[in-house]
């Protein structure tokens, strides 16, 4: 029992203690309307930022005002935009100092960035020490700030894939500088016209950084890219290659000798693969290369110069072709032949040039290369030749080939397209075959026509810059193409002509299609319908009868842009174009006695029909017609029977 009211007691004095917790949340109500109430009436007011930060417990939430800072250097400028976030002083101001290859540090740098970005070369190299500093004293941003290095003189890069951003992180114990190359960083090149305009990225420390472009070195000169190479076994040496190259050449107006200068400065030669080319340096300061074997990789002499500069030279194997599967259209090739005299190279004017061995084949310019379009291919029933025939084209004048149609001619290099066999020799070479059994010599000195041929050495050379292609018409009755042709000249409206492309292998120029002009009441009779390249139909909403320079991606060099055109429906034919003609007496005679001697498919049952026509009297007049012809089809010439009024009893008025 008494156990009973203990229980009794402790509910008791819960259910006391829950009423004044249900009061005190009573007031404690109370208390929060009172002052939502008042602070509603209250007058608006503000909280500085700077207030609010003096404050504690409050956080102040949204996008803080931006801060930019700019430096402006010589060719360059540099501006850094932070947020709120980076918390640096209201003081910070952007430094930036430009390490020129004048400067010793340059180098160590140059060198750090190849081995970075796995480069033989550079095509330009930039480095900026970069700081932010409050007074003399150095600051790092708390958050990530972008960073901007716009040019206003040029800087040549061909394209922003190229163009890397290297950071050159500064261990602050050892102090050992470690280049990163950014790779997850926000990074933007602008490249316009082959011209690096600016380059940004997000920095979150500040220290050195480089802008390289990575592109294999070759030398450049009047537009024409040289590299070198050699035959296995043979020997140059370093002055002779960069004089080759056009490196280096000795200015005849001064007593000294700047090719000799030259090498007295450099002090280390080496190939990249010492096991296929030699190289030692005589008692007279200069180097000698020499070829141990052929070899059909890229490889790089690298010359490194006494005041720290490095810069490296391509250099392949001469490639000779042996079988017509390894002529590509997309490159170019030294036509020649050997013999005790050495290699005879054919010019593209149809003159030769002789040298001793194939060393320097790789420098020779557009004056010696030739492409080959492919054109078809037959079987020799009689053999087990295949006869591959190509149009062999100058590669700077397209408008003409090697002629061997005909032993009579005596212009091998001639306008037009003639086509020439190519057929490959056991051990090597070719014969060159055209019509009649003619086929290419080199004698006294020429190439020419002959019926005793010359075995052809064919070398190949770098990838085409640029293609070539035709621009035609499908039906010149009814349009014809237009635009400026690979010799820079207008062609004007013509059936087709030949153009090139740009260095990304796009159309130089703008190509036109233009109906023939054929008007009747004011419309044309024909209109441009589509194109083709290489027999596929390019897309009628991207392509119209106007293609803009650098607007179409050409796929290889020879290529064929093709023109159609269609009748425009709304075209209106006069009487004097529709189709027709009168028939004389003898030709309708013709006609009427095959017509009543002609056996026709007739339906036996026949088919009647019957009409009335009513006049303007209201008279009827009636018209039984019989059916004679078969409504069966049938394969084969129709023949129409008419039925002609004769005695015109049929014309009334009605």
């Amino acid at each position: 029992m008494k156990r009973k009211e203990g229980v009794l007691a402790r509910l008791k004095s819960v259910f006391l203690a829950l009423q004044r917790f249900r009061a005190l949340l009573l007031t404690l109500s109370v208390i929060v309307v009172f002052i939502t109430v008042y602070l509603l009436v209250l007058p608006a007011f503000t909280l500085e930022k700077d207030t609010a930060k003096e404050q504690g417990g409050i956080s102040l939430t949204g996008d803080p005002t931006d801060g930019e800072l700019s430096y402006a250097g010589d060719g360059y400028e540099v501006k850094a935009s932070y947020a709120q976030k980076a918390g640096l002083p209201d003081d910070t101001k952007l430094n930036v100092d430009e390490i020129t290859d004048q400067s010793d540090q340059y180098q160590d740098y140059y060198k750090k960035a190849l081995k970075a970005v796995d480069a033989s070369d550079f095509s330009f190299a930039k480095f900026y020490d970069i700081s932010l500093k409050d007074g003399e004293e150095e600051v790092e941003p708390a958050d990530p700030v972008n960073v901007t290095i716009s040019y206003d003189k040029s800087v040549s890069a061909k394209d922003a894939d190229h163009v890397k951003i290297i950071h050159f992180v500064e261990d602050e114990k050892t102090g050992k500088i470690t280049p990163e190359v950014l790779k997850d960083k926000k990074i933007d090149i602008t490249v316009k016209k082959e011209k690096m305009q600016e380059a940004s990225f997000e920095a979150d420390s500040f220290s050195v950084y480089g802008i390289v472009y990575t592109v294999d070195f070759e030398y450049n000169v009047d537009g024409q890219k040289y590299t070198y190479s050699m035959d296995g076994g043979t020997s140059i040496s370093l002055k002779e290659l960069l004089h080759e190259l056009n490196v280096i050449s000795d200015d005849k107006e001064t007593s000294e000798n700047e090719e000799q200068l030259f090498i007295d400065e450099v002090s280390d030669v080496a190939f990249s693969s010492p096991e296929l080319v030699s190289v030692n340096k005589g008692d007279d300061g200069d180097w000698t290369l020499t070829s141990l074997k052929p070899f059909d990789t890229t490889e790089t002499l690298t010359v490194t110069m006494k005041n720290g500069n490095v810069f490296t030279v391509k250099v392949t194997d001469a490639q000779e072709i042996g079988d017509t599967s390894s002529i590509d259209v997309n490159k170019s090739y030294i036509i020649s032949t050997h013999d005790a005299n050495g290699f005879h190279v054919l010019k593209t004017d149809g003159s030769v040039e002789t040298f001793t061995d194939t060393s320097g084949f790789d420098a020779l310019d557009n004056n010696y290369r030739w492409s080959f379009y492919y054109v078809f291919e037959e079987k020799d029933r009689e053999s087990t030749l295949t006869y591959v025939y190509y149009f062999i084209r100058p590669a700077n004048d397209k408008s003409k080939t090697i002629a061997l149609n005909d032993p009579a001619d005596t212009e091998l290099i001639q306008e037009g397209t003639n086509n020439v066999a190519v057929l490959p020799q056991n051990g090597g070479g070719f014969f060159f075959k055209g019509y009649h059994d003619t086929e290419l010599a080199y004698a006294d000195g020429e190439f020419s026509g002959s019926t005793t041929p010359s075995l052809i050495r064919v070398f190949e050379q770098e990838p085409l810059p640029q293609y070539s292609f035709t621009v035609k018409t499908d039906d010149n009755t009814m349009g014809k193409v237009s635009g400026y042709n690979e010799n820079d000249q207008w062609s004007g409206e013509v059936d087709q002509y030949i153009t090139r492309t740009n260095n990304d292998k796009k159309n130089e120029y703008t190509i036109r299609a233009i109906p023939v002009n054929h008007q009747n009441k004011g419309v044309n009779k024909w209109i441009f319908d589509h194109w083709e390249l290489n027999g596929e139909a390019l897309d009628k909403n991207t392509y119209g009868a106007t293609i803009n320079r650098y607007q179409l991606e050409i796929p290889y060099n020879g290529s064929e842009l093709k023109a159609f055109f269609k009748i425009n429906p709304d075209y209106e034919m006069p009487d004097n174009e529709k189709e027709g003609r009168t028939l004389d007496k003898t030709e309708l005679d013709q006609w009427l006695n095959d017509l009543k001697t002609k056996e026709l498919p007739l339906n036996r049952d026949g088919c009647k029909k019957t009409a009335e026509v009513y006049d303007y009297e209201n008279r009827i007049y009636r018209v039984d017609l019989t059916s004679q012809a078969s409504l069966e089809t049938f394969a084969g010439t129709i023949d129409l029977g008419f039925i002609i009024d004769v005695s015109a009893s049929m014309n009334f008025p009605s």
